[in-house]
């Protein structure tokens, strides 16, 4: 089962740097001066083309880097005459001709060389690593796709990479696996091939797999790949062995855009929190496979949008009268309400509130508006009477997930962009608010382990 949803969209704009977070249990040595661009990002010529991909080499730059910055660009509706419309003022042309750093000619893979420093000056303190390089325009579609770099500074450790074969690599909190084949990025039948690989190598230690795949545009998504969790309102699944699981993996979520890759991040948690929540019937169905409009929303699962996007639901709802609620801002950090821990079994049904969920679902949601009822109003018990009682129970369901990291490419990472995403991973385990960066939203995270009022944790690094 494959449930898609949308980065979630926040306003809270807070002035920090990488700085602020020191990644867990390992010790930095001093960082490489330069970092020399590499081609270990880029697509075979020929693969995956049901994808656009925006790519930049070296793709994580070092804060000390002087020198040229490739960006690759392919689109697959046949559009040209790109231009990136960069964020230090150039309007730059992309160019398919075979020079000017463009690898090969008529190949649809658009190219412009970009001077490191521009990038570079564009490290500000709100960027958290990840600074906005510019947009890809046509002449006629205005912000085509928006670019953001990966910058290493010196908060960043740099780790020694172990070689465990001509295919696989790791840090403590990331697997390397590069291809052999013609694809890099298909997430509905090639995952399986790098699971697979993953277990020859590594134990059947975990519970979920997170996995990445560098360059391509498209949303975050969860997987469920074994569900014996009953009380949910899905029926049992388990094709933990298609994957190379003996029957521990319950879940991957793909990545399959590095830049929003941050274990620390709403949307991280999000994904995991898919692989129990919505598939309750009844008023909730509606807002599968999220939450509907309702007071549930403000929870980390957010609401759905068209087409079942995940949006992010930053607000309180004000009850006015008997038939009105005013929908008011609320700028704390978001985290898992009453009824998500109730069905991922870190809390018991009696501390679920009563909710309700609006009638009407088609209202415009903004701040300072009104929602109007007839609301339906929904307790623990009517959840008991739809989906049956939890089991396991929560004295008895795990409370700790391990995670394996898997970023996938067509070579080996260089040691300060394994290091890189090492980092961003292993920002799960933190317990302590940070701040984080999904795209243009940045803002205030607490991550799993409080986002869950310290029911929860979640471990990154590697059991073996």
């Amino acid at each position: 089962m494959k449930h898609l949803s949308l980065s979630l969209l926040f306003l809270l704009l807070l002035v920090t740097s990488c700085h602020d977070s020191k990644d867990p249990g390992v010790v930095p040595i001093t960082p490489p001066s330069s970092s020399p661009p590499s081609n270990s990002e880029l697509p075979a010529q020929g693969s995956d083309t049901n994808h656009n991909f925006t790519v930049l080499t070296p793709r994580v730059i070092s804060s000390k880097y002087d020198g040229p910055v490739l960006l690759e660009f392919r689109s697959i509706d046949g559009r040209s005459n790109f231009i990136l419309n960069a964020v230090w003022g150039e309007n730059i042309p992309l160019r398919d001709d075979g020079q000017g750093g463009d690898k090969i000619a008529n190949d649809e893979i658009f190219s412009v060389t970009l001077d490191s420093k521009k990038i570079l000056s564009n490290l500000a303190s709100i960027s958290t690593c990840r600074p906005f390089l510019g947009s890809i325009s046509i002449s006629v579609i205005a912000g085509y796709s928006n670019v953001f770099a990966e910058v290493s500074t010196d908060s960043i450790p740099q780790l020694t990479v172990e070689k465990v074969n001509d295919q696989v690599q790791k840090t403590p909190h990331l697997v390397n696996i590069i291809t052999k084949g013609s694809t890099v990025f298909d997430d509905d039948q090639l995952i399986n091939n790098y699971t697979n690989i993953f277990y020859q190598h590594f134990g059947d230690d975990y519970d979920f797999i997170v996995i990445i795949f560098p360059g391509f545009n498209d949303n975050r998504h969860h997987n469920i790949v074994k569900q014996a969790v009953t009380g949910l309102g899905m029926d049992a699944v388990d094709m933990s062995g298609q994957f190379g699981s003996s029957g521990k993996l319950t879940g991957i979520s793909v990545f399959p855009n590095t830049t929003f890759l941050d274990g620390a991040s709403v949307g991280y948690q999000h994904e995991l929190g898919h692989q129990w929540i919505n598939y309750l019937s009844g008023p909730f169905a509606v807002g599968q496979p999220h939450w509907p409009v309702s007071d549930l929303a403000s929870g980390i699962m957010g609401y759905s949008g068209p087409g079942g996007e995940g949006l992010s639901f930053p607000y309180d709802l004000v009850q006015q009268d008997a038939n009105n609620w005013k929908i008011v801002q609320n700028t704390s950090p978001t985290v898992f309400n009453d009824l998500e821990l109730y069905l991922m079994g870190l809390q018991p049904a009696s501390q679920v509130k009563d909710h309700i969920i609006f009638n009407d679902q088609t209202q415009a949601i903004e701040p300072g508006a009104i929602l109007q009822g007839p609301v339906t109003k929904v307790s623990a018990t009517d959840i008991v009477t739809l989906a049956g009682i939890r089991n396991p129970d929560y004295t008895a369901s795990p409370k700790k997930f391990n995670i394996a990291t898997i970023i996938v490419s067509s070579a080996f990472l260089s040691d300060m962009e394994m290091s890189f995403y090492d980092y961003f991973s292993a920002r799960a385990e933190l317990k302590k608010a940070i701040v984080a960066r999904e795209g243009f939203s940045i803002y205030v995270s607490r991550p799993f382990s409080l986002s869950t009022g310290g029911a929860g944790e979640l471990v990154t690094t590697l059991v073996n």
